[in-house]
């Protein structure tokens, strides 16, 4: 896969992005307007309203939680590893569909196989002179998956898209690019932030720099 393909390299906007998002602005406002379709009184139309509220509201209760349970335990790993391992650099991940199926790829076909499950999960990314590494938002720091500096060709900026979300990520390639494997990793501030730009470019640089890949072509 080249780093130049749409899957690591996500434009802006694309059809399908689009598509998707008025499919779902055209889902929800139906499921508001049906009370007024299928209510046979005012009292029916109240009480089905009430119904979405509390569901809509339960659902937004629980993302609430789990995102800002996802930031104490980036914080916690983070500082597990800053002590561990000072010189390394690190920022915020997540479980994105199109990381997993790169490292599904990279299993595939450079025997490089993730250590532990990596699901709906919330993580770390760590670069130092060993190589790339993913790991899970404990206090332990499990390592996920390690990408030895040996094996990795080539880092770049990119993005990616998973539903509606575009994702700006480090790209890790391995192998020669002909038949190489690229796994996209998130580059995140916060559950719900991405990594700003200029944070993001200098990453990278220091990325190359332990990585000893040079300055990006």
């Amino acid at each position: 896969m080249s780093m130049d393909h749409p899957s690591v390299n996500a434009p802006t906007w694309s059809f399908w992005r689009l598509f998707s998002m008025l499919s779902l602005v055209g889902s929800a406002g139906w499921t508001l307007s049906r009370p007024l379709v299928i209510a046979e009184s005012p009292d029916q139309m109240r009480e089905l309203y009430l119904i979405i509220a509390s569901t809509v509201g339960g659902a937004a209760i629980v993302i609430v939680g789990a995102l800002l349970a996802g930031g104490v335990r980036m914080g916690i790993a983070e500082a597990s590893r800053l002590a561990a391992a000072p010189n390394a650099i690190r920022a915020a991940t997540a479980s994105f569909t199109p990381t997993r199926i790169g490292m599904r790829t990279l299993a595939l076909r450079y025997n490089l196989r993730p250590q532990r499950v990596f699901f709906l999960s919330w993580a770390l990314v760590e670069v130092d002179e060993s190589g790339v590494s993913i790991r899970r938002a404990t206090e332990e720091a499990d390592v996920v998956l390690h990408i030895p500096a040996s094996r990795i060709t080539d880092v770049r900026l990119g993005a990616m898209t998973d539903s509606l979300i575009r994702v700006p990520t480090l790209n890790v390639e391995v192998g020669p690019s002909d038949e190489s494997a690229v796994v996209p990793i998130a580059l995140l501030a916060g559950p719900t932030k991405a990594l700003p730009l200029i944070e993001r470019e200098l990453f990278v640089a220091q990325a190359r720099r332990l990585l000893g890949l040079g300055v990006a072509r």
